[in-house]
C-alpha cells in the first residue's frame, strides 16, 4: 500500500457514560501507512485514558476480511454482538483519518464507507474526537439481545522504508482493542487475500528485518510475508489467522510486511518492484 497501517476498531459506551476513543491510527514514515484493528471500548476521564470491559455488551465473534490489490484495499468488517443486560445505546466510532491544507477543515479519508446494523445501512458522523477522527454512529440494543455490525470501505495502498532504502507494503491490525468488550472474544478469524500482483508463496518471521533489509536481502525474499503477532496458515496468497476464547494483548497485534520495492526520486517516485512481484 502506498499507504499501509490503518488501525480501525469501534469504541462504544452506554448512552450514561461519555465515550471517546483510544488509539493512534496512522503512522507516516513515507506516503502513509494503512492498517486495521479490532472493536474497542474506551472512556477518558478527567483528560486520562481508562480502558475497562464493557459491562453488558460483549464481542460473540468477528470476521473480517482485507483485500489487497496493487492501488488500494477493500476492508470488510463483521461484528457480532451480544447484550447480556437491560436495553440501552451504544455509541460506536470507527476510526478514520484526517487530513486538512491550510485552512480547511479536515476531511474523511475512508473511501465509499458503508456500515450496517443488522442489514439494514445506518448512517455515521465523521467527527474528530480528541483531535482523531472517527466515523460515528448510535446503536440500540434491546434487553438480552444480538447485534450484527459491519463496516466496509476502500483505502488507498500505503509503504513504508525499511533498512537499505527498500520500501515495503505494511499492514497492521490491532486484535487488542476487542478486549475492551465484556468477557473473552469467543471466535476471530482474518482472511488477508492478496488479490493483485503479488503472490505470496512463504510466511517468515518479522525478527528477520529487525537485522536485515538491503537490496540483496530483500530480492531474495520478494515473494515472502513477513508477519509478527499471531501466525496464520498461508494457502493460495491467502493468510487466515483464527483464533477461539481468548482475549488479546497488544502482544497479539498483527504486522504484515510484503513486496518491496525502491523509488527513483530524481523521476517523480517511480517504483521499481524487487524480484518476481
Amino acid at each position: 500500500m502506498f499507504r499501509f497501517v490503518r488501525r480501525t476498531f469501534e469504541t462504544g459506551t452506554t448512552s450514561e457514560t461519555f465515550m471517546r476513543h483510544l488509539f493512534v491510527l496512522f503512522s507516516f514514515l513515507t506516503a502513509g501507512t494503512v492498517a486495521w484493528a479490532n472493536d474497542g471500548w474506551a472512556v477518558y476521564l478527567g483528560g486520562e485514558k481508562s480502558i475497562s470491559p464493557h459491562p453488558q455488551i460483549r464481542m460473540v465473534k468477528e470476521y473480517i476480511t482485507i483485500d489487497v490489490g496493487d492501488r488500494s484495499a477493500w476492508v470488510t468488517c463483521t461484528f457480532w454482538f451480544r447484550n447480556d443486560g437491560p436495553a440501552t445505546v451504544v455509541q460506536m466510532a470507527y476510526p478514520d483519518e484526517s487530513s486538512a491544507a491550510g485552512d480547511e477543515p479536515p476531511t474523511s479519508q475512508l473511501r465509499e464507507f458503508r456500515s450496517w446494523v443488522d442489514g439494514t445501512p445506518i448512517k455515521t458522523k465523521f467527527q474528530l474526537i480528541k483531535n482523531q477522527a472517527y466515523r460515528v454512529k448510535q446503536v440500540q440494543f434491546g434487553a438480552r439481545s444480538n447485534r450484527k455490525v459491519v463496516n466496509r470501505y476502500r483505502i488507498p495502498l500505503g509503504s513504508v522504508a525499511t533498512k537499505g532504502q527498500v520500501y515495503v507494503h505494511d499492514l497492521h491490525y490491532t486484535f487488542s482493542t476487542g478486549a475492551c468488550w465484556k468477557g473473552n472474544i469467543g471466535r476471530t478469524e482474518l482472511i488477508t487475500r492478496f488479490k493483485g500482483k503479488f503472490k505470496p508463496r512463504n510466511v517468515q518471521s518479522a525478527v528477520l528485518l529487525e537485522r536485515e533489509g538491503p537490496s540483496s536481502f530483500w530480492k531474495n525474499h520478494s515473494s515472502s510475508l513477513f508477519a509478527n503477532g499471531p501466525r496464520g496458515d498461508l494457502n493460495e496468497s491467502r493468510y487466515r489467522i483464527v483464533r477461539r476464547n481468548w482475549r488479546p494483548t497488544e502482544g497479539d497485534n498483527l504486522r504484515l510486511q510484503f513486496r518491496p520495492f525502491t523509488i527513483d526520486w530524481s523521476r517523480g517516485e517511480h517504483k521499481t518492484y524487487l524480484g518476481r512481484t
